[in-house]
């Protein structure tokens, strides 16, 4: 009962425990267990957490000492200075809030069943060995250490969960995202007939994507924006930042991909890029032999001057580089995160 009253405090509001913490008007664990009474030293400490040191403590030090008639006997005086705080609640809870607590009350029930028990079995009238005080104090505030640990680490996850969820909200909204989107940097030259092209009438989303064939965040970017297309949310125009001189072999794949958009057949370019930037190893030799090609290779090299200078002119920094209807994504924002704005 200690432990759901613990639960209680880090998840007030789970439905289990609102179950049990309702039932009518004058049944409300809220207004109890949330009341100033509820708490003390400087509201530090609860009698949620008292309850659960008495009860996981005298329990412990009983095992400690083997149940010796010693041990029973001073948690027995523990448990009869226990009616005053028994008393204390059910005048606090029925005459001054008249609210009840069933967990208050089941914890105020099994008090009460202790103090007879210890009554049936005359324990109290042993005599007390004041040498194990220290040790009871220490084991009863050892729960309450070990429960404070614990709790810190529950809600400092519970916090997170939920600042990551606000922010998220706040992040995937599309006016927060618009909004920073235009202040962001704007294309300034033409990108008209630059690249790889992938028209779209039916959407409102133009995304440039810059990138290098051997990059891996662009590798990672394009199955992202493969989907975005696919569900017909953007078209996509691809610009390579590949050097155009004959002995640049980094360059080949753009070569090859610029040279295979000729033939304009989408299925294979799509299929060409799928092939390049989702192989887990990039080997264009072995994916040369897979889109076979025969001198149009060679005739690219205007295209990636263009594509080259256009990157330059822009300032490109880094790939990839991804426009959103001629606006840079502001680094608040992963290509992942596309998904659920643009919508």
């Amino acid at each position: 009962m200690g432990i759901i009253l613990l639960w209680y405090e880090i998840d007030s509001h789970n439905p289990v425990i609102q179950k049990i913490c309702s039932g009518n008007k004058n049944i409300n664990c809220n207004a109890v267990l949330g009341s100033k009474q509820a708490k003390f030293l400087f509201e530090t400490l609860s009698w949620s957490e008292v309850g659960f040191s008495y009860f996981s403590g005298t329990l412990l030090f009983l095992f400690i000492h083997n149940f010796s008639t010693s041990s029973l006997s001073l948690i027995s005086w523990l448990t009869l200075f226990s009616i005053s705080f028994v008393f204390f609640f059910f005048v606090y809870q029925g005459l001054i809030l008249k609210q009840w607590c069933r967990l208050c009350i089941s914890i105020q029930a099994i008090l009460l069943i202790e103090v007879s028990i210890v009554f049936y079995t005359n324990w109290y009238k042993i005599a007390i060995d004041f040498i194990l005080i220290p040790s009871l104090i220490a084991i009863l505030f050892f729960p309450i250490l070990v429960w404070k640990t614990i709790k810190f680490a529950i809600q400092k996850d519970k916090d997170s969960r939920f600042n990551r969820r606000n922010f998220l909200r706040l992040k995937n909204n599309t006016s927060v995202f618009f909004g920073l989107l235009k202040e962001s940097k704007k294309i300034e030259y033409n990108t008209e007939n630059i690249g790889l092209v992938f028209d779209n009438e039916k959407t409102k989303y133009s995304v440039v994507k810059v990138c290098n064939p051997y990059c891996n965040p662009c590798a990672e970017a394009h199955p992202v924006l493969k989907e975005l297309l696919e569900r017909e949310l953007i078209e996509l125009q691809i610009i390579f930042t590949s050097s155009p001189e004959k002995d640049n072999e980094e360059a080949l794949p753009t070569r090859h991909l610029m040279a295979l958009a000729e033939k304009q057949n989408s299925k294979l370019l799509h299929q060409a890029l799928d092939d390049w930037y989702l192989a887990n190893e990039k080997d264009y030799e072995e994916y040369a032999k897979k889109h076979p090609l025969k001198d149009e290779i060679k005739t690219q090299t205007k295209k990636l001057k263009v594509m080259k200078d256009w990157c330059d002119l822009e300032k490109i920094q880094h790939t990839p580089t991804i426009f959103i209807n001629g606006y840079q994504l502001p680094a608040e924002y992963e290509i992942s995160d596309l998904k659920n704005i643009l919508v």
